[in-house]
């Protein structure tokens, strides 16, 4: 029996995984026997087919996390804009080497990963990184139900199941917690976050039928990264370029239709800052833009490297390579820095709120 006026009654329903509408009468019955019929209609997954892959997809039909439980309640980590990405500064790439260590002879990466786990970026996909295989990383299409899996099990992620009480702290943790735990307290990921390729394959799909997926930001299941250099010398001179997470920032997408013609937000790193920067300088390497260097030098001496010449007005670096005995055989221009101005559309902090539509695996 309620009490008092502001009680509330709580109906659970278990989850709709069919494609059709379902729909329940309740009746209330008070005190002076009077009785009131209630009709609750759940809405089914919207299947869309893939407008370049073909494939299935299951989604929400609505973006749940854009309404209150309890009118009572404030809305946490949501707006009506959407919600953060979260996890800021937590590394989550550990898997896949963002560079293939078999192009660069004499390095020790058993004994650099003891002193340093990176460089690794996990998050590559094939539509907006085809860059990353010619590096040696590992590439991955329509990945978003393992990014998440995996996101989901890194314990430094801390991605956790929520009780009806907490509100998600993350776009990740948002989907992962519409997947049901097993008997045995653990979480088979069917519901996820979909990556780049996957957003935009079902939103061009859907692009007429949500008015919310015209020309607004969605997050992806994929953390940005940062394009560093990896500076090695003994004996030989290893200087490959190298990605790792850039903790502060995630990729998102948004897909914009333009005379007909769809485009599609990327959120990687430019070639070069814009307004471009001049490197040119004679008699010297460039070796390009980067964010910073990794160094290792002998076996005992890692750290960034700030050594060298910062030539005025610039953010260009000079290194004096080459073996001991002949330190001025090679000399190498690193311009490092120009971050912000490399960034790509799609490329933003995850502190930033854009909207989230999470995607159920079916088949």
């Amino acid at each position: 029996n309620l009490t008092s006026a502001n009680q509330i009654v709580w109906i659970y329903v278990d989850e709709n995984t069919t494609t059709q509408s379902r729909a329940a009468i309740v009746r209330v019955t008070y005190d002076n026997s009077e009785s009131q019929d209630y009709k609750i209609v759940q809405h089914g997954l919207y299947s869309v087919k893939g407008a370049e892959s073909g494939k299935n997809y299951y989604i929400e039909q609505y973006e749940e996390y854009l309404y209150n439980y309890d009118a009572e309640d404030s809305y946490g980590q949501t707006k009506d804009e959407g919600m953060p990405w979260g996890l800021n500064e937590v590394q989550l790439s550990n898997k896949f080497f963002s560079f293939d260590p078999d192009l660069t002879p004499n390095v020790n990466w058993v004994t650099y990963e003891t002193k340093a786990p990176r460089p690794y970026y996990d998050f590559y996909i094939k539509k907006h990184d085809d860059f990353a295989e010619n590096n040696g990383g590992t590439v991955r299409e329509y990945p978003g139900q393992d990014f998440t899996d995996e996101i989901a099990n890194n314990s430094e992620a801390g991605i956790k199941y929520l009780t009806m009480a907490e509100q998600p702290s993350s776009a990740v943790e948002y989907c992962y917690n519409r997947n049901k735990r097993n008997t045995d307290g653990t979480v088979t990921v069917e519901w996820y976050l979909p990556a780049a390729d996957e957003l935009e394959d079902f939103i061009v799909a859907a692009y007429s039928t949500f008015e919310e997926f015209q020309d607004n930001y969605y997050w992806t299941s994929q953390p940005a990264y940062i394009r560093n250099i990896f500076y090695y010398q003994d004996g030989d001179i290893v200087s490959p370029t190298v990605y790792d997470d850039n903790t502060g920032y995630a990729r998102a997408t948004k897909v914009v239709r333009n005379d007909g013609v769809f485009e599609y937000a990327k959120s990687g790193l430019d070639t070069k800052p814009t307004p471009p920067v001049d490197r040119t300088q004679d008699g010297y390497t460039n070796l390009g833009y980067f964010y910073q260097m990794h160094y290792w030098k002998g076996s005992n001496d890692y750290g960034p490297v700030k050594a060298g010449t910062q030539t005025e007005g610039d953010e260009r670096y000079t290194f004096t390579t080459g073996p001991w005995y002949n330190q001025q055989t090679y000399k190498y221009y690193i311009h490092l820095g120009f971050l912000e101005t490399m960034m790509q559309e799609g490329y933003h902090e995850r502190t930033k709120s854009n909207r989230v539509r999470c995607v159920r695996k079916m088949e």
